[in-house]
């Protein structure tokens, strides 16, 4: 779930990124892994963004991103969205 927390407490759905096994090295994607608390290495898609309804998440987040990661999101998005400053 890509969304903060006082957002996503008002909004009916929130935008999530696609979280997969296979990992291609590339810019718009974040690997993650055991370090976030999942079970393998896996990666972020930032290129596969969609909207989920908020009744349909589960509560109970599947990892935790640092604020090492969390910036490196930040870049896979700007990368994934062509965000240039």
């Amino acid at each position: 779930m890509l969304a903060r927390t006082p957002a996503a407490e008002v909004l009916s759905a929130v935008t999530c990124a696609a979280v997969t096994r296979t990992i291609r090295g590339i810019a718009s994607e974040v690997e993650i892994g055991p370090d976030q608390g999942l079970p393998a290495a896996c990666a972020i898609n930032c290129d596969s963004l969609f909207s989920v309804p908020i009744e349909l998440l589960d509560p109970r987040p599947v990892g935790v991103l640092g604020f090492d990661r969390r910036i490196a999101l930040d870049q896979a998005l700007r990368c994934a969205l062509d965000i240039r400053y």
